[in-house]
């Protein structure tokens, strides 16, 4: 949807691989001999600083009071998965 195109946007994309074990260790590509984005790593994609702008403003009413919300700001919003094996025959791209 374009909502973080470009360097700007790609700058508040953080991505994180830990190897899972009991400690969750963060590894890089490459890093101590571990494929960060190996089979069972689990991978943290994480969006930093976004300030989301709403095409037509929130508008309530309470107790004889408006309301409004017209943007967001995002602090932190992450996600984790752990990565699964690939069908044979096929590779994982590069981290």
């Amino acid at each position: 949807m374009g909502f973080l195109a470009g360097t700007a946007g790609a700058k508040l994309i953080n991505v994180n691989y830990y190897v899972s074990t009991s400690s969750f260790t963060e590894v890089t590509a490459g890093g101590n001999g571990v494929t960060a984005n190996a089979d069972g790593n689990i991978i943290q994609v994480s969006v930093t600083g976004y300030t989301h702008s709403w095409i037509d403003p929130i508008n309530w009413f309470y107790g004889g009071q408006s309301f409004s919300v017209t943007r967001v700001r995002f602090r932190s919003s992450r996600s984790r998965d752990r990565l699964e094996t690939l069908p044979v025959g096929t590779t994982r791209p590069s981290p």
